[in-house]
């Protein structure tokens, strides 16, 4: 098993993989890029593969967000929507405000929709309670979002 992809701990939803020490340019990444065979049915045990952006979109979903959640403090909207102090999950502070974020340009019940489609959960207990996580979303590990992938919706 890969050190970077060393199973650590468990949550509610099973065990997870620890992607924080792995790097753009790290080969054992590069090789699970190639692949996108699935090892067994759930998403835990699925291997990474890239994904091409839904709907001809520019910029995909998880991409637009870490890029927005990277500058929230200096665009002033870092109370709005931020980084843990750790960085593997994120709050919505005010959602009441979170229209204001122009950079995402969506309104809070569809960005919970696409949140739940790209994976992400939310956290119900612990210190973290409220925030959103995905074990591929860290910050400053923007790569990494490129193997995100959004649920197919049966119909579009």
């Amino acid at each position: 098993m890969l050190l970077a992809f060393k199973k650590r701990g468990t949550d509610t939803h099973g065990e997870y993989r620890d992607f924080a020490n792995i790097t753009e340019n790290d080969p054992n990444l590069l090789k699970l890029d190639r692949s996108n065979k699935s090892t067994d049915g759930n998403n835990h045990g699925k291997r990474l593969h890239r994904c091409r952006p839904p709907g001809g979109v520019d910029i995909p979903f998880p991409r637009r967000l870490h890029m927005v959640l990277s500058k929230a403090e200096e665009e002033g909207f870092g109370h709005i929507i931020s980084w843990q102090r750790h960085g593997r999950c994120f709050l919505v502070h005010e959602p009441k405000l979170f229209e204001q974020v122009k950079c995402l340009n969506i309104k809070y019940n569809s960005f919970q929709r696409q949140l739940n489609l790209y994976g992400f959960r939310r956290l119900s207990r612990g210190a973290d309670r409220g925030c959103y996580y995905h074990e591929q979303f860290l910050r400053g590990k923007a790569f990494l979002c490129r193997f995100i992938a959004r649920t197919r919706i049966k119909g579009t």
